[in-house]
């Protein structure tokens, strides 16, 4: 018998063990595992680590894994499973695309994209993938064989894009941080410099707060667009000292383009040469981000820099920081997935009271701050006005019932008046010791609410340039600099002012500019819009 077994060609017993693997179903693994790699391949461009993903994939595999024993055991085939398995899978992670692109719409007057309705519908079909395979009989060898091909062929697909695009864009991304650095344009002092400034100036260095509220807009836009009147809320900061900049713009209509263009006193077209105009990769912005000139100036000089992180990836917490405060809570990346599959429904309604729990963390977090031994440098980035508007006006729960019954407005104007009350609180809190110790603030929103505004976005019409770049811009700056505050003032320049007059660095204000993207894909194909802005902030009311 060992005679006549080595008698047969290696390479042929090599063809027959292939072969043989081909039939093993560990296709319900590579279907549970496709989501996951298709999420991570199509967000390649955002800054997700492999942490995010491998945690849970990890669940996802040995949930199916789970899944795949029972339903062997059950059917008493584990190729029959298998063929169950898969499919539900699929059905199972499709759902929430598939709500998605269904709300809003009805057949026969129902509202097919409505959990009770989609809910049913799936639990259906996957009543209808268990009895077709239950009944199944021929084909299932070779079924198991092309299903294996498919979900190989889709897990490497999705790996190839993740690992080709990153082995790609690290030296892009380096050079893209290196430039910032290198282009400053005017110079920062150095510990001995600020220092010796100081001394002249016969002031103690200030405690510096930088708080990005998500999507404020400013007063006009308020007004003219949504018919909200928040001049009372405006007067109030007024009262307590704060200069607000009535015709503020955002030098860009998104939020990680503007983050990382304020935080780094510069506007962002070295980007452009450093990267291309056809790129959608904002992870030189979440770097930029992460590791901000600010944050990175003040530590130079002495300053403890404490970061009050978001949900977001890129303001979620720096690697400069001596402290990141975060609030807990799933990673941006397993939301996303969550949001997909058919738990999402079931899970809405934590993940909102989660949002709801962490903007109250972050403004008592801010608060807390003021007992810390300084000089400190806080930085927050709030979402308390940004979807998905959890809060009434006076703070409590928003339901996703509640929710729903209200227009997008009016969600977004109950979100705003609950966080003008929290922000006047925290402003209290701030300016509540002796003259002499009050902090700089600068409470800025990053851009307006709440549409995308790219060069295509309806030829850039007037009213929706103003609803998008009209921001808050608020500061209190001690010892009566607010002097050379001007109305127009946009982010860019907002630090390079306050450097200069406490620190004595040498960094004239740039032009106040407006820029939009082509599009998501041309992140960095910029294009000046500031006369059509500026035109449609100051036209008529």
């Amino acid at each position: 018998m060992e005679e006549a077994r080595s008698a047969v060609p290696a390479p042929r017993r090599l063809r027959d063990r292939i072969r043989s693997w081909r039939t093993v179903p560990v296709h319900p693994l590579l279907f549970a595992a496709f989501p996951v790699l298709y999420l991570l391949a199509h967000n390649v461009e955002e800054r997700i680590s492999w942490g995010d993903a491998l945690r849970p994939l990890g669940l996802v595999l040995g949930v199916a894994a789970a899944v795949f024993v029972v339903a062997s055991a059950a059917y008493r085939d584990a190729k029959k499973a298998a063929l169950a398995v898969s499919p539900l899978a699929l059905l199972f992670f499709s759902y929430g695309r598939a709500s998605a692109a269904l709300e809003g719409h009805r057949l026969i007057g129902v509202a097919v994209g409505r959990p009770a309705v989609l809910l049913t519908a799936w639990i259906a079909m996957g009543l209808l993938i268990l009895i077709w395979t239950a009944r199944a009989r021929r084909w299932i060898p070779e079924l198991t064989k092309v299903l294996n091909a498919v979900g190989l062929g889709l897990v490497l697909l999705n790996l190839a894009t993740v690992v080709v695009y990153q082995a790609n864009v690290r030296h892009a991304e380096r050079a893209a941080i290196n430039a910032s650095a290198a282009g400053l344009q005017g110079t920062l002092p150095d510990r001995d410099e600020a220092r010796a400034f100081q001394r002249l100036e016969r002031r103690a260095p200030p405690n510096i707060y930088y708080i990005v509220v998500e999507e404020y807009g400013g007063t006009g836009a308020l007004r003219d667009l949504f018919g909200f009147d928040n001049s009372a809320f405006v007067g109030a900061l007024r009262r307590r000292g704060l200069y607000v900049a009535e015709d503020a713009t955002a030098n860009y209509p998104r939020t990680s383009l503007s983050v990382a263009s304020s935080m780094n006193l510069e506007y962002l077209e070295f980007l452009t040469d450093k990267l291309g105009p056809s790129t959608g990769d904002t992870r030189p912005l979440d770097d930029l981000t992460k590791y901000n000139r600010m944050g990175r100036f003040l530590k130079s000089i002495g300053y403890r820099y404490i970061h009050v992180g978001s949900w977001w990836h890129q303001t979620k917490q720096s690697p400069e920081a001596d402290e990141n405060i975060v609030f807990g809570g799933h990673s941006e990346f397993t939301s996303a997935l969550f949001d997909t599959s058919a738990l999402a429904p079931v899970g809405n309604e934590d993940r909102r009271r989660t949002e709801w729990k962490r903007a109250q963390f972050q403004f008592a977090a801010l608060e807390a701050t003021e007992k810390a031994k300084g000089p400190l440098f806080v930085f927050a980035h709030i979402f308390s006005a940004h979807d998905p508007y959890v809060f009434d006006p006076n703070g409590r729960y928003k339901t996703q019932d509640q929710y729903d019954d209200r227009s997008r407005q009016e969600n977004y104007l109950d979100a705003l008046a609950y966080t003008n009350r929290r922000i006047l609180e925290l402003v209290d809190t701030l300016l509540s010791g002796p003259e002499e110790s009050r902090p700089i603030i600068v409470i800025q929103g990053d851009e307006a609410p709440y549409e995308n505004v790219d060069a295509g976005s309806q030829n850039l019409q007037a009213p929706l340039l103003k609803q998008k770049f009209s921001i808050l811009d608020a500061y209190y700056l001690p010892g009566g600099e607010s002097a050379e505050l001007y109305p127009t003032i946009t982010p860019v320049n907002s630090f390079r002012l306050i450097f200069s007059k406490y620190f004595g660095a040498r960094l004239a204000l740039l032009p106040d500019r407006n820029f939009v993207y082509r599009d998501r894909q041309h992140l960095y194909d910029l294009r000046d819009v500031t006369d059509q802005v500026q035109a449609a902030i100051s036209g008529p009311h």
